[in-house]
């Protein structure tokens, strides 16, 4: 439903030097201007040998919210560098290395998030909300050829330091929930705690280091079977501090701080044979052995009035969260593929999935400290066609998705110090079932032109609920519109030499969705799951194209959309009116050259 996304790098060539680079400038309704550029430059070191490939990109994007009671335009700017270095070592005709180096990082001033209450593209938030992510990456890849197998050994190390600040509405929202059956004096409650309490901040830091370790050996040749058969291990380590605060506090302005470690260790073992049963029928049988280990330890504490309140009502504090969880998985995985011809190919598929569980924040006020992790059968039947000598590609898949133990993010009940309160975690909300289908075309009907599409269509459903009662049965599962659709558009003609026009249109539809899973509270009150409606967008580019340069004009979001991307739950009432969206319609112009 999600699917994976998986980067491939251009190696280092060790034959001939290269440069590509491009710069982009562009405008963004309501904001100012926006600039991007990414140069690359690669060749041999020593030819046929050693080679080098440096890429470097920045870009500045401007805001486009306007903090309005802070009186700060365009306040969410946004910034990002990043640097890589590749080498690649032909040590010897068996055996060759890759190293892989790779930093970035990004700024985000505040959240592009607008208030219907303050107009469009307005905020009236009086924090600063912001995300500043540090990413560093070192990979290195070893290679020996023993002519019947490859043997590859791959190790990486990854750091990821991320510090965040956003509103949490904790004391107002504490206010919100009590008072809702009052009437008019809750909403009087609510305007009064929002009143006193204008600014609450979540800050929240993250440090996190991780290494890995994969060996695999890969049959060479085209015998009837091909094999891979491989190790692979992982371990992780988190450090994080949460402090809640509210400078409107009296005597005490923090209101929660809590430190905590997770270390998490991975290791499996897989392996995978493609099997030639006849000349065009194969068939593939993988399974794949692991076990895992999480520990997490956290101390929470409360301070001031709610801190009282909490050791009143007999709730320690601070409070000490000690998990430890295993899990042991075997996974299999069986495929038939027909070669019906060189351009229509069929295939049947089962598989299982597994993701692995984790921890909740807050728990010492939910009572749910950890989740489980979950697992799914994948069955799915697809066709590959080309027709009409390549001017039309086809391919289609429907699928049936059974899921037990299924992780889905709620809105789920808590108190602190003896007070009701909402939280946000994730559950094991039981079984959940998926069946959909996907078709995806590529066409050619007239010279130049090239038209593309997609059309997604699954249907979700929660099939029981989860240990506390609270999910509702029957209910989609949340983060999945039931259709997803892309269109796009392309004409390319000669004008001279090697120059060409090219102009291209594109649309995406997203349908409606939940973000949240729906639940009942104790009181038979069912959250709706924070609905977000459909929503289109289109872009549209023109320019001139030759082997070694391009000028292309560029528009997005043409009809200038506000789709609601994610939205906090916990911000209720007229807050609710509070959500992320995607920049406004941008104009600009990009112009690269390469050699």
């Amino acid at each position: 439903m999600g699917g994976a996304i998986r980067m491939i790098l251009n190696t280092p060539s060790l034959q001939q030097w290269s440069f590509k680079g491009d710069v982009t400038h562009s405008k963004t309704r309501n904001g100012d201007d926006n600039n991007k550029l990414r140069l690359a430059l690669g060749g041999p070191i020593i030819e046929n040998r050693l080679g080098v490939r440096l890429v470097a990109t920045g870009a500045e994007d401007s805001g486009y919210v306007d903090y309005v009671r802070r009186g700060e335009d365009n306040a969410d700017e946004d910034s990002s560098r990043s640097y890589r270095a590749q080498f690649t070592w032909a040590a010897t005709e068996r055996l060759s290395a890759d190293l892989l180096v790779m930093h970035q990082r990004s700024e985000l001033d505040n959240f592009h998030e607008m208030d219907l209450q303050f107009g469009d593209l307005q905020n009236g938030r009086l924090e600063e909300q912001y995300n500043d992510t540090e990413f560093s990456l070192a990979g290195l890849t070893l290679s020996y050829d023993f002519g019947f197998a490859t043997l590859t050994s791959v190790t990486g190390q990854f750091e990821n330091d991320r510090e965040n600040q956003t509103r949490s509405a904790l004391v107002s929202g504490l206010v919100q929930t009590n008072t809702d059956s009052f009437g008019a004096l809750g909403d009087l409650l609510v305007q009064l705690s929002e009143t006193l309490f204008e600014e609450e901040y979540q800050f929240f830091t993250t440090d996190q280091e991780s290494r890995s370790q994969e060996l695999r050996l890969v049959s060479n040749g085209d015998e009837w079977i091909g094999w891979v058969v491989g190790v692979y291990a992982s371990e992780t380590d988190t450090a994080s501090y949460q402090r809640q605060y509210s400078p409107d506090m009296p005597v005490e302005e923090d209101v929660i701080i809590a430190d905590g470690i997770e270390e998490f260790e991975q290791i499996s073992v897989y392996g995978e044979a493609n099997i030639e049963i006849w000349k065009s029928l194969e068939l593939t049988l993988g399974y794949r052995v692991f076990e895992e280990e999480n520990k997490v330890y956290q101390a929470a504490e409360t301070k001031g009035a709610l801190g009282l309140a909490v050791t009143a009502s007999g709730q320690p504090n601070p409070t000490i969260t000690d998990n430890e969880s295993e899990a042991k998985e075997k996974l299999p995985k069986a495929s038939l593929s027909w070669q019906i011809t060189d351009n229509h190919l069929v295939y049947a598929l089962a598989s299982k999935g597994f993701r692995s569980g984790g921890n909740n924040l807050a728990s010492q006020f939910h009572g749910l400290d950890n989740y489980e992790p979950d697992t799914l059968w994948n069955y799915e039947l697809g066709a590959k066609t080309s027709w009409f000598d390549g001017r039309l590609i086809l391919n289609a898949s429907v699928y049936e998705l059974d899921w037990d133990n299924t992780q889905a993010v709620a809105l789920v009940q808590g108190n602190i110090g003896g007070i009701p309160a909402e939280f946000i975690a994730i559950q094991n909300v039981g079984a959940a079932s998926v069946e959909g289908g996907e078709l995806e075309f590529i066409a050619q009907p007239l010279t130049g032109l090239t038209v593309n599409g997609s059309v997604g269509k699954n249907t979700s459903e929660i099939e029981s609920t989860d240990p506390t009662g609270t999910i509702v049965p029957g209910t989609p599962l949340p983060n999945q519109p039931e259709l997803t659709s892309a269109l796009g558009v392309q004409y390319v003609r000669h004008l001279f030499g090697e120059v060409s026009l090219l102009a291209r249109v594109d649309y995406t539809f997203t349908d409606e969705q939940n973000h949240l899973a729906i639940t009942r509270d104790a009181m038979g009150r069912v959250n709706e799951g924070d609905p977000a409606p459909s929503y289109e967008l289109y872009n549209a580019r023109i320019g001139l194209e030759s082997n070694s340069w391009g000028v292309t004009l560029f528009i997005d979001n043409i009809k200038d959309e506000r789709p609601i991307l994610s939205r906090n739950p916990l911000l209720e009432g007229d807050e609710d009116l509070s959500f992320s969206t995607s920049r406004p319609r941008t104009a600009g112009i990009t112009v690269r050259y390469e050699y």
